[in-house]
């Protein structure tokens, strides 16, 4: 299989392992913040200082990634990731910070954490075609989204068990050697020169955008990619609200994050072994099961039927996502691919500070029902569009 080949393989395990240390370090550093000072604001500041690099820095790195070594892009952003989290670890062991001390030092730790991951991101997403067959794109574009699922049910699961049976450090720690064996592993990697021959305007920020602006397929799938993004926010964001409208609790919220892991599984495997499945099927099905998984949110307060719209929401997110980032690959010329999926990064993961204020605006505003219905109709008006 794919996953065992020792190119693509090295990309995947190497990402899951990672994937799972940057959740990690994000729950248990929410959880020491809030345990050190109370503020909610601060816990929030956690996100943005992890996030925000992404919509600063992706674009330049998408360039980097067409100029350069996607291999040495990898591993430098890996190994930058693991500073920010063994330096922490270690600052915590020596310095032994309380207070806003302490949580100054996890926000900083975190920007460092960011910056690491924007790096190496668009070269992460662009290499996967030069390590698999093109007969095998659409299978290797589909597992390179396993470990962004996996990793994001393990960490926290992995990270709140290590806090609470020993210290913040040892995560942060831990967390950081996963970064570190995944540099490891890629520096096994094809070394992929991208250097261009062509003219100066080529490997130009404003070429990419022209490019993308021009082809209105591409730009319909990359509005979709952000849809995606937007659509599984309300997963997280409106879950603490959602428990609390059905006279449910914080275990509540547990259930149906897992619940909302469960179907992105489920759907991965089946877009995996179901060879004859095309890209655009499983991206506008999987667009169109989140507009309903969100609509049933918005109009059920039972409590099994809540967690059934999750399960549905996590499948219609992965489904889709594995969709549309195929078929933005199989659609992009090569010399755009690294500034294209630092595009895709900027509509899937570096919008995530901006989505979670609509959605958690929405919700405080407009209620959490309401809420859901809203973006259920965002989601689905982008499904409409990329028909």
């Amino acid at each position: 299989m794919v996953i065992f080949d020792r190119k693509f393989g090295a990309l995947f395990w190497g990402k899951l392992l990672s994937t799972t240390g940057v959740w990690m370090h994000s729950v248990v550093a929410a959880i020491v913040v809030f345990d050190t000072t109370g503020s909610t604001l601060l816990v929030g500041l956690i996100t943005v200082a992890q996030f925000s690099p992404q919509l600063l820095l992706t674009m330049l790195s998408g360039k980097w990634a067409d100029r350069g070594n996607l291999r040495a892009q990898i591993v430098a952003g890996r190994v930058l990731s693991a500073c920010g989290s063994v330096g922490l670890a270690i600052w915590i062991w020596w310095a032994s910070p309380s207070g806003d001390a302490l949580a100054a030092s996890v926000i900083v730790s975190s920007v460092v954490v960011g910056v690491g991951f924007v790096i190496g991101g668009p070269a992460m997403q662009s290499i996967v075609p030069s390590l698999v067959r093109p007969s095998e794109l659409a299978l290797g574009v589909t597992l390179n989204s396993v470990p962004l699922t996996a990793g994001r049910i393990a960490g926290p699961i992995i990270g709140a068990t290590m806090y609470r049976d020993g210290s913040p450090a040892l995560v942060f720690l831990v967390a950081g050697l996963c970064h570190l064996l995944f540099a490891v592993a890629a520096a096994t990697l094809p070394p992929t020169d991208r250097r261009l021959n062509g003219s100066d305007d080529d490997d130009s920020i404003k070429a990419a955008l022209a490019y993308v602006w021009r082809d209105r397929k591409l730009c319909i799938q990359l509005v979709a990619v952000a849809a995606i993004g937007f659509g599984a926010e309300p997963s997280l964001t409106l879950a603490p609200g959602l428990a609390r409208d059905v006279g449910l609790g914080a275990e509540f919220v547990g259930h149906l994050s897992a619940a909302f892991g469960v179907g992105a599984a489920l759907a991965l495997i089946v877009v995996s072994c179901w060879s004859t499945l095309r890209p655009s099927v499983a991206g506008l099905v999987g667009l169109s099961v989140t507009s309903i998984s969100l609509l049933g949110a918005a109009l059920t307060r039972d409590p099994v039927a809540l967690l059934l719209c999750f399960v549905l929401g996590g499948a219609g997110f992965s489904s889709s996502l594995a969709g549309f980032t195929t078929l933005i690959h199989g659609r992009v010329h090569d010399r755009y691919r690294g500034r294209v999926m630092a595009l895709w990064l900027l509509g899937f993961i570096g919008s995530r500070p901006i989505a979670a204020g609509i959605v958690g605006g929405l919700g405080e505003i407009a209620g959490v029902a309401l809420a859901f219905a809203i973006v259920s109709v965002v989601v689905g008006g982008v499904a409409l569009a990329a028909r």
